[in-house]
């Protein structure tokens, strides 16, 4: 998983270790927007049975060698979270490594595994709605037709596109 650890590693501020804070739910949808699959021209909904895992890791958790840099340019496709776009540099992947065990055994890390089916207890949909609400409340009314100005185009996808993907899921 840490492998890479030249190219670093895109995260989502939040502020509390809360799974249902507004900052890791954008940080989900941001990652999750890319998925092809998901997109209302498609017609499909999302598998069941593609779960995705994700960590909540409160930066005085992290190592002394991991820098992160604020890079909102690098969040591609979901604009709504480039305020809170991170990435990390990992100068040593054990060190990291070691880190998230000891903080999800003491957990002040906290790991959370989103799925659509049952035998999980958070759904990916309702990060999806969470994200929603946050988008209504900063954005207003949101029609994918006429996306708010504020809003911009991602690198692969249209402020139309994310705001379309966003209403297509979180309503499920």
């Amino acid at each position: 998983m840490l492998g890479g650890e030249a190219s670093g590693i895109s995260t989502y501020e939040a502020d509390t270790i809360d799974t249902f804070d507004i900052g890791h739910a954008l940080g989900v949808v941001a990652e999750g927007i890319n998925q092809s699959k998901l997109r209302a021209s498609k017609g499909n909904k999302r598998d069941s049975k593609a779960t995705r895992g994700s960590l909540i890791i409160p930066v005085n958790c992290l190592p002394k060698t991991t820098r992160y840099e604020f890079t909102p340019q690098n969040n591609l496709n979901f604009y709504p979270a480039n305020h809170r776009h991170f990435d990390l540099d990992i100068k040593d992947s054990e060190e990291l490594a070691i880190t998230i065990l000891n903080g999800i055994r003491n957990q002040t890390i906290k790991s959370t595994f989103i799925a659509n089916d049952k035998k999980y207890n958070v759904n990916y949909r309702l990060m999806w709605a969470i994200t929603y609400s946050h988008c209504l409340k900063m954005f207003g009314a949101l029609n994918h037709s006429k996306p708010p100005t504020s809003w911009a185009n991602g690198k692969d996808l249209t402020a139309s596109e994310q705001i379309e993907t966003l209403q297509y899921v979180a309503k499920g």
